[in-house]
């Protein structure tokens, strides 16, 4: 759970200072959360969508409430976590600074290459050649 936390604010203070590069330094902190929130769930539909391919498992079709729902209380819990006690040691974090950006941007694009990947699959099975 630590990794995971650690993992989260690294992502926070990445796309915090990505926003105040970008010059919207006064919503970065909100922006940031939501990118990550963006992320977050759009690894989650790929892994539904992986549960699928593998198992051929009928998901049930996921309401659009309860989908909205999980979103909002995803960025109220980011919220809660990064920004709400922790704002200034996470950004003031000289650790964090150090290192370098790889993961910040391998994150988004790891979630594009899966779900692109399960497109060309499912392409390829509605043809008939898988």
């Amino acid at each position: 759970m630590k990794y995971i936390i650690n993992f989260l604010e690294y992502l926070y203070n990445k796309y915090y200072y990505l926003q105040i590069k970008m010059g919207n330094s006064d919503v970065a902190k909100y922006t940031s959360i939501m990118m990550i929130t963006f992320f977050l769930n759009f690894y989650f539909i790929v892994f539904l969508i992986f549960l699928d391919i593998l198992f051929k498992l009928d998901l049930p079709t996921i309401p659009k409430i309860i989908y909205l729902l999980v979103i909002f209380l995803t960025m109220i819990l980011l919220y809660l976590i990064l920004v709400y006690k922790n704002f200034d040691k996470i950004i003031d974090s000289e650790e964090i600074k150090r290192k370098s950006n790889f993961f910040a941007i391998l994150f988004p694009i790891i979630g594009f290459i899966l779900f692109a990947g399960y497109c060309i699959f499912k392409m390829l099975q509605n043809q008939g050649r898988i």
